[in-house]
């Protein structure tokens, strides 16, 4: 989202303040937090040296269109996840056995082109061909994605190209640190000719022999989910190190041994359902995927930050209530809510086709009225319930 966007946004919000009554109680701005957890941070650099960019990378960033971003909680595939920021080092890298296989394999068949990133037809063709794999909220186009017009002063960004003949078979585009390379995304043709060639993989090998050759540190191909996932393709790279937020990279081993937040957070919801059925309130459990909105902005923070929360008036008057266990503050909280009126214009982007399910994701950006009740216990919570069914 441009900085243009952001502003327009919040002065929609402050327009809006008579009739949606927004009014900040729950959470503070993100400078002003009380405890470091912070789900979510974002970024939108007017210039980015390479070694401000290897700083980034190396405290747990991203880069996504114009922003860098980083953020401990996701929510796709009918969950919530902790993120798991990787990456190798390849001071000592070698290529195991098995992906010089597929190197060669590939390197008799196809040829490789890398240079300064550019679009065409072709390379948004392969874009639109796996725009469906995409999970969350994806840019219609990779235009949209890679913004080349507007930041190409800001990120040195290359591409790998690989061609069979003349066909555009597999791209994908990387970021340049001066220590370090940022992998982005990765296209591959979807023909079924193709499948036993491992493109996706392919390409990301293709990156780390460029960095290799360059000289440099580390490879950072993104995060996986602390879960099985398609995302695990990248651990066949080699032995990662993951970021665990306390600002150190461990070896991939040892992950085991992090405690995660999403735990915490089932945790805490887990024990407040536990509560509510004790009491015969019945509940319904939400996703909430536009969580990461209310972070984009300081005054944005009058949006719902919470990944899931809890519904226990479906049929009632105190149907725009919910229940929250809010991380940052660690406490329980009950709200009034409303909708954000035209809410689709604070996104840019396209929803997967997983976010649209009526059961298990909220469809709206929602804004806080007011707070209810706050409390540490979640049977505190439940008894604050009980007494909103008596009104």
């Amino acid at each position: 989202m441009s900085l243009l966007r952001q502003k327009k946004m919040v002065q929609e919000l402050r327009k809006q303040g008579d009739v949606c009554k927004f009014r900040q109680l729950l959470i503070t701005g993100p400078n002003t937090l009380p405890h470091p957890i912070v789900l979510v941070q974002y970024y939108f650099p007017h210039s980015l040296s390479p070694a401000r960019l290897d700083r980034y990378l190396a405290s747990g960033w991203f880069r996504s269109a114009s922003m860098l971003y980083r953020l401990k909680l996701v929510c796709m595939e009918g969950d919530f996840h902790s993120p798991v920021n990787i990456r190798l080092k390849l001071g000592h890298y070698h290529f195991k056995k098995r992906l010089r296989k597929i190197m060669r394999r590939n390197e008799s068949r196809f040829r490789v082109e890398i240079g300064r990133a550019s679009i065409n037809q072709h390379k948004e063709r392969l874009y639109q061909q796996q725009k469906h794999r995409f999970r969350g909220f994806v840019f219609e186009s990779l235009l949209q994605f890679l913004q080349l017009d507007a930041y190409q002063q800001i990120f040195d960004t290359y591409e790998v190209c690989v061609y069979e003949g003349s066909r555009l078979v597999a791209l994908s585009y990387f970021d340049m640190g001066q220590h370090s390379i940022a992998s982005l995304i990765g296209l591959f043709d979807q023909a079924p000719a193709y499948k036993k060639y491992s493109l996706g993989l392919y390409t990301m090998l293709v990156e780390i022999d460029y960095a290799l050759a360059c000289g440099k540190r580390y490879y950072y191909p993104g995060y996986v989910l602390d879960r099985e996932s398609e995302f695990v393709i990248k651990l066949r790279l080699g032995d990662f190190e993951f970021y665990n937020w306390k600002g150190r990279w461990r070896p991939m081993e040892k992950f085991r041994e992090e405690p995660l937040l999403r735990h915490l957070l089932q945790d805490k919801i887990s024990a407040l359902k536990a509560c509510l059925r004790q009491k015969g309130i019945p509940y319904k459990q939400w996703l909430y995927p536009f969580f990461s909105i209310g972070y984009l902005e300081h005054h944005a923070s009058q949006l719902v930050r919470s990944v899931v929360f809890i519904s226990c008036f479906p049929a009632s008057k105190h149907q725009n209530i919910i229940i929250e266990y809010n991380v940052e503050e660690e406490i329980y909280q009950m709200s009034k809510v409303a909708p954000v009126p035209n809410y689709d214009e604070l996104i840019e982007t396209a929803i997967s086709v997983d976010f649209l399910d009526p059961e298990v994701y909220w469809p709206e950006v929602l804004g806080y009225e007011c707070s209810l009740y706050r409390h540490a216990q979640a049977e505190k919570m439940a008894e604050s319930v009980l007494a909103m069914y008596n009104w």
